[in-house]
């Protein structure tokens, strides 16, 4: 389950960062998976332009703004990664979608199904891939 691959999580919250790091700490299985955690957009664009994610986990709500940061990201990237947006609101979905995201997870997370999906959406761009 996506071993060897790079993992991008951000989440301004760190009691949620805490969490995802313990999740991915008890899986053997993901011991061969490179997660970076970025809890600002500021710090996410950075690693991404540096080290190019395969998937990036993007919180909605980053900051204190009313409006949603992590819509930003999405609207720069969105084209070049794939891009599954976490979120507490289902409101965004459709807007999220419509700007290039692969997926949408509503909060609170099953963390199980958040790296079946990631590894959904990494699979169907390599077999789409190996087809061209």
């Amino acid at each position: 389950m996506l071993e060897g691959r790079k993992i991008l999580i951000v989440e301004d919250d760190i009691r949620s960062v805490k969490n995802y790091k313990f999740n991915f700490s008890e899986m053997n299985e993901l011991a061969q998976v490179s997660v970076q955690y970025a809890v600002s957009s500021k710090e996410a664009i950075s690693i991404i332009k540096s080290d190019n994610p395969d998937l990036i986990y993007l919180d909605l709500s980053l900051g204190e703004s009313r409006n949603p940061e992590g819509l930003e990201i999405l609207k720069q990237y969105s084209n070049e990664f794939n891009i599954i947006i976490v979120s507490g609101f289902d409101e965004y979905e459709d807007q999220c979608m419509a700007l290039g995201a692969k997926g949408y997870i509503i909060k609170p997370i099953d963390f199980i199904k958040m790296l079946e999906d990631g590894e959904r959406i990494l699979n169907l761009k390599t077999s789409t891939q190996q087809r061209t």
